[in-house]
């Protein structure tokens, strides 16, 4: 191959266009950079991040801690609870729900006359006391249309009459209603119907062999068999006569001859065998051409 210039410079070309032999030096020296401690910019940057940070912003006090009984402690505390508004408000706080009316003033004897009409068992306790000592009239046109209207209304006493007599009924049997209930029935039953029928299908009837409508029944059935129909056809079916060969067939023969015709794989066969033994001259003209391109 060193013997061909254009094959070498193939070679070379694909060398330089290669992305992994360009990277290659630059892979193995990426972690050997060294950046000295005092360059500017890595001085600017520490500075910087001195002052973004918040760490070194916030100064925090120191902790400190007092006894109870200070006198600076204990006057803090005083000046804290003139300044409190929860104890400025406290006394107010605590006396709002104690409120104070003097008894037998006018105000508290208006509160209870209110109380005492405003109250229904105050009310209807004289009604209640007396109940038992009023007695109305029963013979008022009002209590006396009462009584008649529950009548009227009352169920119990429409039914009466008829809850006293429902068991005690005889009717007769001649009635027109009756009788004509009675032939309905008659007409409309299934079983009075179809008596005559029931009665007379089980003996007094025969029926001969020969009798035209059963042979003809039986003929027809014989007719329209399929599988009577088919009884010759399955019984030769196994002995048909031929020859020893199919070559004595040509039915066969043409029946094998379509189908290599329309067989893809037999269609394919001669060139499945011989598409492995195409020969190409070396000094073909296409195909030197070929060469010298490449």
């Amino acid at each position: 191959m060193r013997e061909d210039p254009k094959l070498v410079w193939f070679e070379h070309a694909g060398k330089i266009q290669n992305d992994r032999l360009y990277k290659e030096s630059y892979h193995k020296t990426k972690s050997h950079v060294h950046i000295p401690p005092d360059i500017r910019s890595v001085i600017a940057a520490r500075d910087c991040q001195h002052i973004v940070s918040e760490i070194p912003y916030r100064h925090y006090l120191h902790e400190w801690t007092c006894h109870p009984d200070q006198n600076d402690c204990i006057q803090a505390k005083k000046a804290y609870d003139l300044q409190s508004d929860n104890l400025y408000k406290s006394d107010l706080e605590w006396l709002r729900g104690c409120g104070w009316i003097p008894l037998d003033s006018v105000d508290h004897r208006r509160v209870k006359n209110a109380q005492d009409l405003i109250n229904k068992r105050i009310y209807t306790k004289e009604a209640i006391d007396n109940f038992d000592h009023f007695t109305s009239v029963e013979d008022t046109p009002d209590v006396v249309l009462a009584k008649a209207n529950s009548i009227m209304q009352s169920d119990v006493k429409y039914k009466e009459t008829f809850n006293l007599q429902k068991g005690q009924y005889i009717g007769s049997d001649d009635t027109p209603a009756l009788s004509h209930s009675r032939q309905m029935v008659k007409l409309y039953s299934d079983y009075i119907y179809k008596d005559a029928w029931e009665s007379n299908k089980a003996y007094g009837y025969t029926l001969p062999p020969d009798y035209i409508p059963i042979v003809g029944a039986k003929h027809a059935d014989y007719i329209n068999s399929l599988l009577k129909y088919k009884t010759t056809y399955e019984k030769l079916k196994g002995h048909y006569l031929a020859g020893k060969h199919k070559k004595d067939f040509p039915s066969v023969l043409h029946c094998l001859a379509f189908q290599k015709m329309r067989s893809a794989l037999a269609y394919r066969k001669n060139y499945e065998d011989t598409k492995a033994n195409i020969h190409i001259p070396s000094d073909m003209m296409n195909h030197v051409l070929a060469k010298k391109c490449q």
